[in-house]
């Protein structure tokens, strides 16, 4: 198995286990505390004191819900509730291949917001990883995630939708996978805030 191959379905694997703005409106802003660390170095032979100072920043992330994931999975139409699963699909991977950070993270869910912007499970990740340890990247944000975790996994490779399987009308199974490949992979969607997002 090539390099590069194994490095994706890596990549994919760890997207799926850990889980372009299009006229989206700003529903909600999501204040997320950031740590500052300040150290001052001891001078022991001048008889210094060392400090350190450690200040909590507030960074306000405005989340754009885009319009194709505002529906109801009640809708008794088959055709068109096939096509609404499929723009769960087509949304996601397109804010992934247009590099839309704003765009992905507000269609991912609250349980998925809540874990990347915990230090220690970011921590957890970066450690885990031959990618970012190879790398020496240590993932500090959300958006670092995206920017090395999600965009990566995607670099020479296209997913294809592949069906669905609807488990209630708040819980939504995208199959996909890898064109000429039989692997498939899934994306777990759920419904909250009236809308679709992607979950862990």
């Amino acid at each position: 198995m090539n390099k590069k191959r194994f490095a994706v379905i890596y990549l994919l694997a760890f997207l799926i286990m850990n889980g372009c703005k299009t006229g989206g409106d700003v529903v909600e802003e999501q204040n997320i505390p950031q740590d500052i660390r300040t150290e001052s170095v001891a001078d022991e032979t001048a008889d210094t004191v060392t400090s350190t100072t450690t200040t909590t920043t507030t960074t306000t992330i405005a989340l754009v819900i885009d319009e194709r994931l505002k529906w109801s999975a009640n809708d008794k139409n088959q055709h068109s509730l096939e096509k609404n699963i499929r723009n769960l699909f087509i949304t996601i991977e397109e804010k992934i291949s247009h590099k839309d950070f704003d765009g992905w993270y507000g269609a991912i869910s609250d349980s998925y917001r809540s874990y990347l912007n915990d230090k220690v499970n970011l921590q957890k990740m970066s450690q885990k990883s031959p990618y970012l340890h190879n790398k020496g990247i240590i993932l500090q944000t959300p958006q670092d995630f995206f920017n090395y975790v999600v965009i990566p996994a995607r670099e020479g490779y296209k997913l294809e939708y592949r069906g669905y399987k609807k488990i209630d009308n708040n819980n939504i199974r995208v199959i996909n996978g890898i064109p000429g490949y039989k692997d498939d992979y899934s994306y777990n969607f759920i419904y909250q805030n009236g809308s679709w997002h992607l979950d862990r």
